[in-house]
């Protein structure tokens, strides 16, 4: 969805598709050969005059379910709210690749995040909203996207492995 899916031994990984600055797709569910593909990850908007995150959102795609199959790409999340506060996170990562054998099961790419907020109270946007790639299998998936928007101010569009192997690059 936001980010390519991990190396494949036959074929290529979907492209990625949707608007960072407006996540509104479901994530793209994995391919298989004879096996279960992963299932792609799923759509969260929340509209809110505050918000606190003390649990998850997540809208992960679904693990390769063995390795002659794909996993899926992690989901959308959007957030309009505005004052988001907790200690909770957000997260829209692709699936883990599946398997022993490296030519096949690959993982899935991020998904893709957008907040849109007034001010943060205690919420930390740089470590607890995550769109990272699957990793495993064929190879790992490439970082989805964040994109957070604070009101009166430019917009910041973070493509982030915080420290993980990615397998691709990220087009925008």
């Amino acid at each position: 969805y936001g980010g390519l899916g991990g190396g494949l031994y036959e074929g290529s990984p979907g492209w990625v598709y949707g608007d960072y600055r407006d996540p509104n797709e479901l994530g793209a569910g994995g391919g298989t050969y004879w096996g279960r593909g992963g299932s792609g990850g799923g759509l969260v908007h929340i509209v809110a005059g505050a918000a606190t995150i003390d649990g998850a959102i997540l809208t992960n795609g679904g693990d390769a379910g063995r390795d002659d199959a794909t996993a899926g790409s992690g989901g959308g999340v959007r957030l309009d709210v505005g004052t988001l506060s907790g200690s909770g996170t957000i997260t829209a990562s692709g699936g883990n690749g599946a398997g022993i054998t490296t030519h096949y099961g690959a993982s899935g790419g991020g998904g893709r995040v957008a907040i849109y907020y007034d001010s943060l109270d205690g919420f930390d946007t740089s470590a607890s909203v995550t769109a990272h790639g699957g990793s495993g299998g064929g190879g790992a998936g490439a970082v989805g996207t964040v994109y957070l928007k604070q009101t009166g101010s430019e917009g910041v569009l973070r493509i982030d492995s915080h420290g993980a192997t990615t397998g691709a690059w990220t087009p925008l």
